[in-house]
């Protein structure tokens, strides 16, 4: 009775899950989407390189060290997340500068030169 009930639980639990990745995958929320899938690439990556049981005790340790540190370093972590959040921002305006405003000219000039031609 109990490995039936277990069995139903696991079964919906994986239906409900296919449905949301449905949703996910076939409606407009992109950015969800490719992180999902990304995800889900690393795990497969990660679980060609080792055996299941490494992996589940590679996630027990983890799961159980993670927050005591972050509790214990919290302000630390903060103050370097926020360093690396106006790194990759400067980072981004870079990248904006240099390269997708040259892009956004280039097209607005092959733009205008249709409009030209016609």
């Amino acid at each position: 009775e109990t490995a039936v009930r277990m069995a139903k639980t696991v079964r919906a639990w994986i239906e409900k899950s296919i449905k949301w990745l449905f949703i996910v995958s076939t409606k407009e929320d992109w950015p969800v989407f490719v992180g999902v899938m990304a995800r889900l690439l690393t795990i497969s990556y990660v679980g060609n390189c080792m055996d299941f049981l490494t992996f589940i005790y590679i996630g027990i340790l983890a799961g159980m060290t993670l927050p005591v540190t972050y509790m214990k370093n919290e302000d630390k972590i903060k103050r370097c997340m926020e360093w690396l959040r106006e790194k990759y921002k400067r980072f981004y305006e870079i990248i904006d500068e240099k390269a997708i405003k040259k892009i956004k000219s280039r097209i607005l000039n092959e733009n205008e030169k249709e409009k030209k031609i016609e």
